[in-house]
């Protein structure tokens, strides 16, 4: 009994599972703050995606630095440059190596989001603004709390050190803008004259300004605190930005138009077109006219202030992702998004390798052949789309459906295609002659999902419906085979196992379920979410369910006991698609325009 027992648990430790954390996110998602490196070269881009360091020169991501469990609403270089501070709406303020990347510090103390943070010249000091209603400053050295300033009313929005780092300036949801002395935090002036929100504070060389939800952005001399002008915006101010000169300053606001504003005329010097939503974070580099914007189009650029000619655009998904897969060798991802685009990303680097563009079409779904160099996209209105991702080269559009397609999977030896569509039928492509083989029918609602496989040689294909069931037909003979019948509500997503013995479903009414694929026996049925479960999928190893939901979460499962093994969060919206890597990597789409690759960390 000893020796079982001892078996046991050291089996149970050979076997104890990783911790999934985030590895890298593909996309903007919405983006709430840019700063620039004191030399102009980097940039960080915070948002729903943490936090990334973009390298001005080549306009392309560098790094990124995911610790936070929600978005990062600011982000502040180290005077030297060595050194990153990062405020979430997690409430923390983290530290970390711009180099690296590691986390050093994790700083803990505000009682509600942290939406500002700002290092002070001389490097020593971190300052942080809360909805809390507080200004907390920390030792950036040690990551130990010096002193919390208290007078705000609101949240506090925005935080901004003079360029000697002796004043601190604080911007609040109630109105004010405060001044604080930085050696000691002591309150020196409230500066009363907005109308609403207090958006953004920024220190120059010649004075103070703030922006806010009034359309305007002041101007005050901080030793007085006296308003010296207010400039008329046309729309609510998020964030402002001074020229190095300190004659100029930018405002980014609920306008797809940029303005730049001589602070002595109030004048509009340049505006900057280019947006097609709100513009609203905006940066100043350290030198010149370089400046940056990132809008709700999910467009992020970069701009000579002084012609406004637009220098580089970055440009991915602009609508939610509804879908994210794979390449048969695992060192890309497919997405596709109701923006009529499919992306191809490079997995290690996030970076866009080809795209593929429906102008006002909306793309649903997207499949890789195995052995050819083809990929498959479902669309709302236009054919079924084949590209080579390799050459970006168009191969077919496969005409049939007379309603939106949602699914595509290539057959195994990739010269067939199965769909599923709206119109209720599932359709079987020779994709030599670009001609319908079989129009399957049977299911009496919309056709969400299909798969194709061979049990022992024998060509087999799967699809499941809005009508609560799954069909399993002959793909050669269009015989309807079997129908699993045992969800309570609409079945959106069905997956295959490694081993192509079960079929593992998700539906509306919340859980995933596993089948004998080749009885169709309800084998195991696994209450997934709370809330709508809009797909599932099979570790390589088949030991592990990942499940996908309307609750803004991914879950993983151990198959054998139905232990749930760890919640994902991260995403800010709907989670539509999950895929698994053979190193059991995990990526993720979403409503919130993102797609995220999980990494197991033992």
């Amino acid at each position: 009994m000893k020796t079982s027992t001892l078996i046991l648990f050291l089996s149970s430790l050979g076997a104890a599972q990783p911790s999934w954390q985030p590895a890298r996110v593909y996309g903007l998602g919405s983006v709430y703050s840019l700063s620039y490196s004191p030399d102009g070269t980097k940039l960080l881009v915070s948002g729903i995606a943490g936090t990334q360091l973009w390298d001005v020169p080549s306009w392309t991501v560098e790094r990124q630095f995911l610790g936070h469990q929600e978005p990062v609403r600011s982000a502040s270089w180290s005077p030297d440059q060595a050194r990153i501070a990062t405020a979430s709406e997690d409430g923390t303020v983290k530290i970390w190596d711009a180099s690296s990347g590691a986390l050093l510090r994790t700083l803990e103390g505000h009682g509600d989001k942290v939406y500002t943070v700002a290092w002070s010249p001389d490097g020593t000091t971190l300052a942080s603004g809360s909805a809390d209603r507080t200004v907390r400053l920390w030792d950036a050295g040690l990551g130990t709390p010096i002193s919390v300033l208290e007078s705000h009313t609101g949240t506090v929005m925005s935080v901004s050190w003079d360029p000697v780092g002796e004043r601190l300036a604080s911007g609040s949801m109630d109105h004010t803008v405060k001044i604080w002395r930085g050696c000691d935090g002591e309150l020196q002036h409230t500066l009363v004259g907005h109308t609403t929100w207090v958006t953004s504070v920024a220190w120059s060389t010649t004075g103070l300004a703030s922006g806010s939800f009034d359309s305007t952005v002041k101007i005050w001399d901080p030793d007085s605190g006296v308003l010296q002008s207010s400039i008329s915006n046309g729309a609510a101010v998020w964030s402002i930005a001074w020229a190095p000169d300190a004659q100029r300053i930018m405002a980014g606001a609920s306008s797809e138009f940029i303005h730049v504003f001589d602070i002595s005329s109030g004048q509009v010097l340049s505006t900057l077109v280019g947006h097609s939503d709100w513009a609203r974070a905006v940066a100043w580099g350290p030198r010149g006219d370089q400046v940056a914007s990132a809008a709700l189009d999910q467009t992020l650029r970069q701009w000579d202030a002084g012609s406004g000619e637009l220098l580089s655009t970055y440009r991915a998904h602009t609508n939610l992702v509804y879908d994210v897969i794979w390449s048969p060798d695992f060192t890309r991802l497919a997405s596709a998004s109701l923006d009529g685009t499919i992306i191809v990303w490079d997995v290690a680097t996030a970076h866009v390798l080809r795209f593929f563009n429906a102008p006002g079409d909306f793309a649903y779904g997207v499949a890789w052949a195995e052995n050819r160099p083809m990929l498959a996209a479902a669309f709302l209105y236009g054919p079924i789309r084949i590209w080579n991702p390799e050459t970006g080269e168009p191969l077919q559009e496969l005409v049939g459906h007379y309603a939106r397609v949602n699914a595509v999977a290539f057959s195994p030896d990739g010269h067939r295609l199965v769909s599923g569509s709206d119109d209720r039928t599932v359709k079987i492509w020779d994709l030599d002659s670009g001609t319908v083989q079989q129009t399957l029918e049977g299911h009496t609602w919309v056709v969400e999902s299909v798969f194709w496989w061979q049990p022992d040689g024998q060509d087999r294909v799967a699809s499941a419906s809005l009508d609560t069931t799954i069909k399993l037909w002959d793909p050669n003979s269009g015989t309807l085979l079997n129908t699993l019948i045992g969800h309570t509500d609409r079945v959106l997503s069905i997956r295959l196992s490694p081993d192509q013995t079960r079929i593992a479903s998700g539906a509306l009414d919340g859980t995933a379920r596993i089948w004998d694929a080749s009885s169709g026996e309800l084998l195991q049925t696994i209450q997934a979410h709370p809330d709508w479960v809009f797909s599932v999928a099979w570790s390589a190893d088949g030991s592990k369910l990942a499940s996908s939901s309307r609750d803004h979460t991914v879950r993983i499962w151990d198959v054998a006991t139905e232990e749930l093994l760890q919640t994902l969060v991260g995403h800010e919206g709907y989670v539509y698609e999950t895929d698994w890597s053979p190193n059991d990597e995990l990526v993720s789409s979403s409503e919130d325009v993102t797609i995220r690759r999980w990494a197991p960390v033992r």
